[in-house]
Formats: structure tokens, sequence, C-alpha cells
């Protein structure tokens, strides 16, 4: 029997349910787009309206969890990063925390639930800046389980 530890159903469901959550908010995942990116959006006064960036990493082996099956019947998870940009550090960080709050036991499609995991910086920072801060962004970093799942050979 062949199995896979493709993470694809489970970052797909989470994105599902976050576009689901926030059906107002351009979510964009795989990295940061550029500038002049149509899913960036602009208030009548030409500030930045908010939106998400999704990152995944890559499917790590847990180090306690292994099987007699092998590699790909060992316990695997993956990890993600949530990036919020907009205009003004306390909507990034009021958007974060209610993202957080509802990401927090969510779970994934064919996987585990998400649980929080350490960001790569918790406090909302300047990202563009000319005379004063235009961008302002807040992460969080997410873990959920990935399963193993049976393919045909």
């Amino acid at each position: 029997m062949e199995y896979s530890i493709n993470p694809q159903a489970e970052q797909d469901s989470i994105e599902a349910f976050l576009k689901a959550q926030y059906p107002h908010i351009p979510i964009i995942p795989d990295g940061v787009p550029d500038t002049e990116d149509e899913r960036i959006q602009h208030f009548p006064n030409s500030r930045i309206k908010p939106f998400m960036i999704l990152w995944y990493s890559t499917v790590k082996r847990r180090p306690r969890g292994r099987s007699f099956g092998g590699y790909k019947l060992d316990s695997h998870f993956a990890s993600l990063d949530i990036l919020i940009v907009t205009s003004d550090p306390t909507v990034a960080r009021t958007l974060m925390n209610d993202v957080s709050d509802r990401l927090v036991g969510f779970r994934t499609e064919g996987g585990g639930r998400l649980y929080k995991s350490p960001s790569l910086w918790g406090q909302a920072r300047s990202v563009d800046m000319q005379t004063k801060p235009t961008r302002w962004a807040m992460t969080d970093r997410f873990d959920f389980g990935v399963a193993s799942k049976k393919v045909a050979p």
C-alpha cells in the first residue's frame, strides 16, 4: 500500500475556512504580491484596505509518533504563517486577534486541528514607510497535523 503526506487537502480546507469567515478581505496564498496587484485595494483616501497573506511550510515529521509502517505513516505536521497587512496598526492587531481566535481548534480536511506556534514577530510592524508608516503587518503561526493518505499504486 502506498501513502502520501501531501498537505494540499489540509491547506485547501484552511483557505476555504478563512475565505468563508472573511469574505470581504482578500486572502492571498503563497507570498507577498506586487504593490500593483489587483487584490490589494485602497480606501478613497488612498490608504490600503486590509488583506491576508498565507504562507505554508513543508511537511515535517514530529519527534514522537513514529510508526512501524515507515516514514509516511509517522506523525507529520506543517505550519501556516498568516500575515495581516493594513494601513493601521490597531486594525492589524484586532484582525489578527480575531483570525487567531477563529483558527485555534479548527480541524482541517482529513488532518488535525490548528494550534498556536511561535510567530515570526508578535507586534505590529511598519512594512512600508516613506515619510510616515503607510502599511502595518501583524503575524501569527499555526501548526496542524498532516494525515497519511492512501494512494493507488
